[in-house]
């Protein structure tokens, strides 16, 4: 197969996957999915040029285009300098079969979701309007999940709001000795909404899940962590204009405005040597994620704040989706890195009318916004350095952290400590991933050394299916 075959070759050469992706124009996460046979590239591809080629050219400095020659010799292929490229690529190929792609749903699991779908929206005794009012969506795509017509992705934002919506109904009608009958739930779950929730939204979904490629992709991420980025990084100078500096706008439109806010926002910070950031919002994270230059311009800043060594506190949306939390999570871990982030989750429930936005920095500027449900892109963001409005959304801020937990917990430059619920995984060859009774501990196995320790019930039991698949 296509990834015992890359594996075969990358051992040999003794390289990890961030080496090898530089050379074959590519992440080391994608060299990570090659390796475990999450992906396979296309035979007749641009991906898979790039990575051969990028094989040669390694095995051409490192002196070990030997290695190349002896694989494919083992196979009666006879190689040299005029056709490495082409009998390294049907090599690559020999014995993985050609499949036809996947359909994304069975017509199985439409008929299962609408089914069970169906059977909790009569337990918690709301129709397809009243459930399409409440979780601020289409009536039609109600009906359509009823009638099968159309399935959710298990980690969407929409079905951890139905579930959510339908289990707190439930729960309001005492009606969860009945539900927890229905799902095959444990009886502690009758006094933890949380594990409810969880294997109510397993029982709903129970088709493939879709949050395993986002917590490989997070695992690859840490397997391959260095302290040197992928990308080269703009430079506090050429971010930190004077127009920026005297910009005195008190507010900003739209998701461009947002952004010049959050650049003026941190750049405020960092020149009056703050102490700290406090930062919560629940609205949709593509502002930060989708455009690659003001994520360059995010991340360099971030970085310059936590080199000055100001404490970052911030509150996670855990009612987004597993997906988009973990890949949140991926985004932030050279931050974490750092030891100067600490991230927390909100235990009170999220409303789905209103997003909300607060960001502070003490004593120097605050960015605030309450946009309708959906509407983040038009939305109006406030900016404010007057004192008044500052110590209001700091108690504020503050008022909202009793209600938080430990999202998870880092320990930097430790070895990692093994038990007997360790796993090593042959998929990541520098991770060993520890399961506990209620928490996940995953720890590097080489320097740079560090681990997290993932606390919430949501992360935890993602994590531990991950691990059991």
């Amino acid at each position: 197969m296509f990834h015992d075959r890359i594996n075969r070759l990358l051992n040999s050469f003794n390289v990890r996957n961030n080496v090898i992706s530089e050379y074959a124009s590519t992440s080391p996460t994608t060299i990570g999915r090659y390796r475990n046979g999450i992906r396979v590239p296309k035979k007749d591809g641009k991906a898979v040029c790039h990575l051969v080629n990028g094989l040669i050219q390694y095995a051409k400095e490192q002196e070990q285009t030997d290695i190349i020659y002896e694989l494919l010799a083992q196979e009666g292929i006879s190689a040299d300098e005029t056709n490495i490229t082409e009998h390294l690529h049907t090599w690559l190929y020999a014995d993985t079969p050609v499949t036809s792609k996947p359909e994304k749903n069975s017509p199985a699991t439409f008929s299962a979701f609408a089914e069970r779908l169906g059977e909790a929206m009569e337990l918690a005794e709301v129709t397809n309007a009243r459930l399409a009012r409440m979780v601020n969506t289409d009536c039609s795509l109600i009906s359509k999940f009823r009638r099968g017509h159309r399935t959710p992705k298990s980690s969407s934002g929409v079905v951890m709001l139905i579930c959510r919506t339908l289990v707190d109904r439930i729960v309001e009608l005492n009606k969860t000795d009945e539900l927890i009958r229905i799902i095959n739930a444990p009886q502690n779950a009758v006094t933890d909404e949380d594990i409810l929730l969880i294997h109510f939204e397993k029982w709903l979904c129970d088709f493939k899940r879709d949050d395993q490629s986002s917590i490989g992709k997070l695992l690859q991420g840490m397997d391959t962590f260095t302290t040197i980025p992928d990308i080269p990084l703009p430079s506090y100078e050429s971010i930190a204009t004077l127009e920026v500096k005297n910009d005195t706008k008190t507010f900003y439109m739209g998701t461009t405005g947002l952004q010049n806010a959050v650049i003026r926002f941190l750049i405020a910070a960092i020149e009056s040597d703050a102490k700290e950031l406090l930062l919560y919002s629940d609205q949709n994270t593509d502002w930060m994620v989708k455009d690659m230059d003001f994520r360059l311009k995010w991340l360099s800043l971030m970085s310059e704040c936590v080199r000055r060594e100001i404490r970052i506190e911030i509150i996670h949306n855990i009612e987004r989706s597993t997906d988009e939390m973990l890949d949140a999570i991926h985004n932030w871990m050279p931050l974490y890195m750092s030891g100067m982030v600490e991230p927390y989750y909100c235990t009170l429930k999220n409303g789905q009318r209103f997003s909300h936005t607060v960001f502070l920095c003490p004593n120097v500027a605050c960015i605030e916004a309450g946009t309708m449900g959906g509407g983040d892109e038009e939305g109006l963001y406030n900016y404010y350095t007057d004192m008044p409005h500052i110590d209001y959304y700091a108690k504020s801020y503050n008022n909202l952290l009793y209600s938080c937990r430990l999202l998870m917990r880092m320990e930097l430059g430790k070895p990692p400590v093994t038990s007997d619920n360790t796993v090593i995984s042959d998929k990541y060859e520098n991770l060993c991933i520890t399961l506990g009774k209620a928490s996940v501990h995953i720890s590097k196995l080489e320097p740079p050394y560090l681990s997290f320790t993932f606390l919430h019930p949501l992360m935890y039991e993602a994590f531990r299916a991950y691990v059991k698949k």
